[in-house]
């Protein structure tokens, strides 16, 4: 030791130290119980399970379970499909216009996104005329064009035949 400095001795000492308090944290850390690192559900599973709680009315748990199998499986386009039925359920339309497009980045063979994305922007359309409507003076010679075009949409979304063979919230 005699030809190292003071501070070559302390910078020793430091190190010492830090591998001591890195063994003892290792050894302390086998002694507690490690929790799984595995899901609790494969993504498969959790999006049974959001599709379940989406029909029983469960929105907000259907909602997390959705969002959470987007995440995990990032390049399917179910997960985006049903958040879409989702969104479109409790009227949150801009919502549900961006899962339905997010679905179709994903999967553009889902007819029923491309479908469900339609009605969806009918119905933005509708509001947006509505809106615009409320907006106009009375004398506005926009007033009655919107008029019509609400009118118009709103005809054409009460004539969407119910068709049960072809349920477009169904894969």
């Amino acid at each position: 030791m005699r030809g190292l400095t003071k501070a070559t001795i302390s910078r020793s000492g430091k190190i010492t130290l830090l591998l001591g308090i890195s063994v003892v944290a290792l050894l302390a850390g086998g002694c507690t119980p490690r929790p799984d690192s595995r899901p609790a559900f494969t993504a498969e599973q959790q999006l049974e399970r959001g599709v379940k709680a989406y029909y029983d009315g469960q929105y907000s748990l259907a909602e997390r379970d959705l969002l959470e199998v987007t995440r995990r499986v990032p390049g399917d386009g179910t997960a985006w499909f049903r958040l879409g039925n989702l969104y479109m359920r409790e009227q949150k339309l801009d919502q549900a216009a961006e899962a339905y497009q997010q679905a179709l980045v994903r999967q553009s063979s889902l007819d029923k996104a491309w479908h469900n994305l339609g009605v969806v922007q009918l119905q933005l359309a509708q509001r947006h005329f509505q809106q615009l409507h409320g907006r106009l003076p009375v004398n506005s010679p926009l007033r009655l064009r919107t008029d019509y075009f609400d009118k118009a949409i709103g005809q054409l979304l009460a004539e969407i035949p119910a068709n049960p063979e072809v349920d477009p919230e169904n894969e």
